[in-house]
């Protein structure tokens, strides 16, 4: 008889003793203060419809559900689901007369991607807590208000105010410029959007993004990216932009009317924040431009400044408006965040 290696596939973990209590208190400090800021919990299924929830993660635009778990079930073809945000908008369309017009919600569970495993920070399973607010709601209060639950909930984790930044940008700044510069192909635009998100990426850095940008990226192992294939001229106007650090120096150079929305909407969410007690935790990254498609304007990404694990993310999210409308025919604008509850787990129990 055969005898079977008692290991779990790469990618995953077991919890229990100390790291299951630490996951558990942390989950139970960022349910407390989600209702705290006025949000009613979700559970959302753990498999969606394909067709319904597609991919938004994919690296590879021609093959879109290489990121995550999908197979026939029966006549269907499911998804597991990779985030909570893709099935927020099927519930969100599918029961929207039983809710209320302005509908906040948290759901708190597992996701699972086809990720590259990186020790006990990078799994191909995870926990996730959201956070969206759902419908006509002014959005600057709305996402001034995400930033502040953000800065709120990380001071409850005992994070230091030097531990951690929120990083605010607005994906139409970018967007703007690139339609400015003729690249109008979609899925070069991903490839774009991707390749500048790893800026801040230390295993990448400047040089990386240029080759992103360029044909190919070879990392150290040998892997090879394609990159967007843009001109030398692209290239070096888009590195040249993400030079500027703020929004007096966009609007000195930004002319198209895209990109000046976007910066009229971050000094007025600027303006809001301004007047809470965690604006000193928030700063401007334009280079903030999230990978995930569905994004349309404000962003956010919050990094840690801690020993070994500089710049990690562990909280991220922003605006959006073409998912709900998919199902309903109408947009719907949402907005929401997302916590990395397994990666900050880890952090907390290392620190």
């Amino acid at each position: 008889m055969k005898r079977l290696a008692a290991k779990l596939p790469i990618g995953f973990v077991d919890r229990w003793g100390p790291t299951l209590s630490w996951k558990k208190k942390i989950i139970k400090i960022i349910e407390d203060n989600f209702i705290n800021f006025g949000f009613s919990a979700l559970e959302q299924s753990m498999f969606e419809i394909s067709e319904n929830i597609g991919s938004f993660l994919a690296e590879d635009p021609d093959n879109p559900m290489s990121d995550v778990y999908s197979f026939k079930d029966g006549n269907e073809q499911i998804t597991y689901r990779y985030d909570f945000s893709a099935g927020l908008a099927r519930m969100y369309s599918e029961n929207y007369l039983q809710l209320p017009s302005i509908y906040k919600r948290y759901t708190i569970g597992e996701v699972a991607r086809r990720e590259k495993p990186k020790k006990n920070i990078r799994l191909k399973s995870f926990t996730q807590a959201d956070a969206d607010i759902i419908g006509n709601v002014n959005k600057y209060q709305a996402n001034a208000e995400l930033c502040n639950l953000i800065a709120d909930t990380f001071f409850k984790l005992n994070f230091k105010r030097d531990q951690f930044k929120i990083c605010i940008s607005n994906r139409k700044i970018i967007e703007g410029f690139i339609n400015e510069i003729k690249i109008t192909d979609e899925k070069q635009k991903t490839k774009v959007y991707r390749a500048i998100d790893k800026l801040d990426n230390p295993n990448i850095g400047i040089g990386g993004v240029k080759e992103l940008l360029g044909k190919k990226r070879i990392d150290k192992s040998g892997a090879v990216t394609l990159g967007a294939n843009l001109s030398e001229s692209q290239i070096d106007q888009i590195i040249n932009l993400l030079k500027f650090k703020n929004l007096k120096d966009l609007k000195s150079n930004l002319t198209n009317e895209l990109s000046k929305e976007g910066i009229m909407e971050t000094e007025k969410l600027q303006e809001i924040l301004n007047y809470g007690k965690y604006s000193k935790q928030i700063q401007l990254k334009i280079q903030k431009v999230r990978g995930l498609n569905y994004y349309s304007g404000w962003l956010v990404e919050t990094e840690l400044n801690l020993k070994n694990f500089t710049g990690l993310s562990v909280c991220s999210g922003g605006e959006y408006r073409d998912m709900i409308g998919r199902f309903k025919g109408v947009d719907v604008p949402g907005v929401g965040i997302s916590f990395g509850v397994s990666r900050i787990c880890e952090l907390i129990f290392e620190m």
